[in-house]
């Protein structure tokens, strides 16, 4: 995934993985409420699958561990559905509904 010189670009399997994952985020950026994205869908959704690669880096290398970490004891789905919440607040000004 962070090494695509290592990856089989015609694998049916990643493909269809590379598609599912894209189609998610065009979806969560779509559903946004106008103004609560500060640019385009394009780059509203490369904000998006940024944010989600850093913080599953952050988890995977154990960064976020413990509970006196930075995410405590919360689930990290749930940490990361609220770091996307105030992402797009924060560039629309607008509370999620």
């Amino acid at each position: 995934m962070f090494q695509p010189v290592l990856l089989h670009a015609d694998d049916p399997e990643l493909l269809a993985a590379k598609a599912l994952a894209g189609a998610e985020l065009r979806a969560g950026v779509a559903g946004l409420s106008p103004g609560r994205s500060a640019t385009d869908a394009r780059t509203s959704g490369i904000s998006a699958w940024s944010l989600a690669h850093g913080f599953a880096t952050l988890l995977l290398t154990g960064n976020l561990d413990g509970p006196e970490g930075p995410i405590g004891d919360r689930d990290p789905e749930e940490v990361f559905r609220s770091l996307t919440e105030n992402l797009f607040r924060a560039t629309g000004g607008e509370n999620p509904s």
